[in-house]
This record gives structure tokens, sequence and C-alpha cells, in this order.
């Protein structure tokens, strides 16, 4: 009988095992940068982008996510010769669903969309004068995110790569930021 007992939990014990293995992953942690123009109502400039966040599948086919990111942005305007000196940085946090309309094997097409707020703050300087008079300023927005991306995922990995080409934060009335984006998701 004491072979019977310990043969079952044996046999038990690797059907939970193998249970375990081939369990879908329905959470996402996702890390990534890019780069972004930014329109907002005192500033305006060109910079890096970088955002960590997280993703709940809420179906089986892993097609629809719910998800949350805060991001970083730093802005300058080098680019803009006619603009005066500006130097800010712009944070925001956004919730999002996303689905995954087109899925070919490892690779995914999908669109998100959702609602974001922001702060930017930082400096604003007179350019081209020898009196230096500079401006501290602090903005906040609030509006609607979209964004289209191609996704990655190889088989048998926890990994995912994401390309975004596109992302738009609007709120309409006075502030615009575009930015494109590549991240690495690690689901579990």
């Amino acid at each position: 009988m004491k072979p019977f007992i310990f043969s079952f939990f044996i046999v038990a014990s690797f059907q939970s095992i193998m249970a375990q293995a081939y369990r879908i992953p329905s959470n996402e942690l996702k890390l990534g940068f890019g780069f972004a123009d930014n329109y907002g109502e005192q500033e305006i400039g060109s910079g890096f982008v970088f955002f960590l966040g997280y993703h709940k599948y809420i179906d089986r086919k892993q097609k629809v996510s719910i998800g949350s990111n805060i991001g970083l942005g730093n802005f300058s305007t080098r680019e803009y010769t006619s603009m005066h000196n500006m130097h800010y940085n712009s944070y925001n946090f956004n919730l999002n669903i996303e689905y995954k309309f087109l899925r070919i094997k490892a690779f995914a097409i999908s669109v998100s969309g959702g609602g974001f707020v922001a702060m930017s703050s930082g400096l604003i300087g007179a350019s081209g004068q020898t009196s230096r008079r500079e401006t501290y300023f602090r903005e906040y927005y609030a509006g609607y995110t979209l964004a289209p991306a191609l996704h990655f995922s190889p088989p048998n990995s926890n990994f995912s790569f994401n390309n975004s080409p596109i992302t738009v934060y609007s709120n309409i009335l006075s502030f615009d930021q575009f930015q494109t984006s590549l991240g690495v998701g690690y689901r579990f």
C-alpha cells in the first residue's frame, strides 16, 4: 500500500509541475525608450522619452490587455533656431486598452487608446541677448492617447519586443506629444 501512495504523490506532483510549466502568462512588464516632439502651453521641444508599464491580458487568446505606463521625457529647443532656449521635463501617467487585431505566428499588430495626465516643468531662457532672463514654468495636462504598435514574441520565451512608430498624446487645446519608441516586455 505504501508504494502505491508514494507513486500517487509523485504522479500528482508531476502533473501540477507540468500544468504550471504550460501556463500562459497573463501579465507583462514593459520597459522602453524613444524620441519625441512636445508642444505645450508654454513649451516646445524635442527629446528623449523613457517609460515603464504594466499590462494585464483579460482574455485567453491574449488579444486584449489593460495597462498603465509611467513616462519621463527630457526636452530642449536645440533643434529650433528661432525659439528661446528651453530645457524641461515632462512626466506622464496613462491608462490604456490595447487590442492585437492581427497576429501571424510570433508577430502581431495592435492599436491602443486611453487617457493620460501629464506635467511639464522646466526653464525658459532668453536667447541671443546679453542680459539673461530665465523663467521657470510648470504646466499640467490631461487628455487622450492613441498608438499603433508592432510586436514580436519569440516562441517559448517570456520576452517580447515592441515598436510603436507613432504614439500621440493630445488634449486638443494646448498639448500635443508625438513619440516613436522601442520596448521590451517580460511576460509572467
